[in-house]
């Protein structure tokens, strides 16, 4: 059972894989997004119904200023800001940037807490956040 189950995970990962290379840039902005928001909420830092983006980004510099190191803003925000409101295009420097910020805040985590790092990278590994 174990087996099959695990085939199945693989089999799915592979899948969404292939699904991945094939959206085009605004598409993947959004999983990566998505990822990254989910990410935060594991964190204690989820979105909060009536909530903009900018205070939860100024909830979120209070408690982590070494994400905005030589930011203004993470361009999770400002790129998911304009996508929802459509001032913006999504390019593929905004894509490779929420990537980037992605992974300095696994090394954020990590550093605070491997435990939490590993259940995190496990669970995105599973494909349970998008």
């Amino acid at each position: 059972i174990a087996l099959v189950c695990l085939l199945v995970l693989v089999a799915e990962r592979m899948i969404r894989s292939l699904r991945y290379k094939k959206m085009n840039v605004e598409e993947k902005f959004l999983v990566e997004a998505k990822r990254n928001l989910w990410i935060f909420a594991r964190l204690g830092y989820q979105r909060k119904e009536t909530e903009p983006l900018s205070e939860l980004q100024d909830r979120i510099r209070q408690d982590m200023p070494e994400l905005f190191e030589g930011k203004a803003e993470l361009q999770l925000f400002k790129g998911y800001e304009e996508y929802l409101y459509r001032t913006g295009e999504v390019t593929v420097e905004v894509l490779k940037a929420v990537i980037k910020e992605r992974k300095e805040l696994l090394f954020v985590v990590k550093e605070d807490s491997r435990g939490h790092y590993y259940v995190l990278k496990l669970r995105m590994w599973l494909s349970l956040v998008w």
